[in-house]
Formats: C-alpha cells, structure tokens, sequence
C-alpha cells in the first residue's frame, strides 16, 4: 500500500475512532490527505458516502447514535440534535425517527436526504447539552419540538418518561415554555401542561 493511502488510513480511523464509524471529507483534508486519496479510498469502498463529504469508514455498520454524528457532520459546524432524534439520544423515546432532526443556527444548510433540517435564528449556550459526546437540544426543548408533531397522549408519555429519567428539573418545562413564546409546540405544550395541572379550586 501507497505509504499516502497507508496514512490516510491511519486517520481516518482515528477520526472513526471518536466519531462513531465516521469522518468528513473537510476534516481529512485538514488532516493534510489529499483530495486524490480522499477519492481512491472512495473508490476502493474504504469509505462509503453517507451524505455528500460524509462518509462511513471501513463498512456501514455504524454504531449507535452513527446516523445522528454523520447528520452533524453533513449540517457542518454549530449543527445540533433536535426534535423527535434528541428524545432519542436523551433515552427518552426508544427508536429513532427516520430522517435525524437536526437544527442549525444563524445561517443557512442545504437541505439532505436522510435528514429533517430546523433553521432558527439563534441557539443560546443553554439550549445546547452534550450527550453521548453529540451536541444535542436539551430535554426541556426537544420536549415542546415533540409537542407539535404528536397527540397529547402521545406528548404525556415522552413527558413521563422523562421525568421518571430525572432529565427534567423541577419547573424547567414550564420554563422553557415560556422562553419558547410562538415556536411550533410550544402552544401544544402549554395546553398539555394546563391540562395537567387539572381545575383550579378558587375561593
């Protein structure tokens, strides 16, 4: 083996390493591998294209969470968890969606098969938590996302289960409710929670 190839071999299995079974091609050609490498290991099926620029590495048998690391990938810097794939990562709903919710902020991603793209125009520092070594929304915001797209049954299961996790802090949802103002779900999570809440006895 080319001493080139036998490098770029070398890392992109450390990439795969740290990355769930996969690297980008930005970051191989930082890492100083050549484009003509980068595409001869591409042709010889050591790395196989995930999305474009993202690539499994050695086979397609990614570990879990490996769909939701090429998604970040793909979305570049900045990209986070979201929605019904951050209750996955949270443990809160037990299998994934079938495209990865991903959201990006202040800019603009193209969109990609295989991936449910969320723009917004800003992500604060605690909207963002790290969770299997993937940025990823936290508990409180995937909850109220999830709220829009299912029923209130539904919505009080994933709630549950949440808090039976102890991934929510005493009043956060409702925070976080009020923080979300007129972002999709958050009039479905204020009504659930409403009905939660039960009749209010008054004198």
């Amino acid at each position: 083996m080319h001493v080139c190839v036998a490098r770029a071999v070398r890392v992109c299995s450390r990439f795969a390493g740290r990355q769930k079974g996969t690297v980008a091609r930005r970051q191989l050609i930082a890492a100083g591998v050549s484009r003509h490498v980068i595409d001869r290991l591409l042709r010889s099926g050591f790395l196989i294209s995930l999305h474009r620029g993202v690539y499994a590495v050695g086979h397609t048998a990614l570990p879990q969470f490996g769909r939701e690391q090429a998604a970040l990938l793909a979305c570049g810097p900045g990209a986070v968890i979201s929605g019904r794939s951050a209750l996955y990562v949270w443990g809160i709903l037990n299998s994934a969606p079938g495209d990865v919710d991903v959201t990006v902020a202040a800019r603009h991603c193209r969109q990609r098969k295989g991936i449910r793209l969320h723009l917004v125009d800003a992500l604060g520092e605690r909207d963002v938590r790290t969770r299997h070594s993937l940025p990823v929304v936290f508990p409180a915001r995937a909850l109220i996302e999830y709220a829009a797209i299912v029923t209130p049954d539904e919505l009080g299961d994933a709630v549950a289960d949440a808090r039976q996790a102890r991934l929510l802090r005493e009043g956060e949802l409702e925070a976080a409710v009020n923080a979300a103002a007129g972002r999709p779900g958050a009039p479905a999570m204020r009504a659930w929670l409403r009905d939660e809440a039960g009749p209010v006895i008054t004198r």
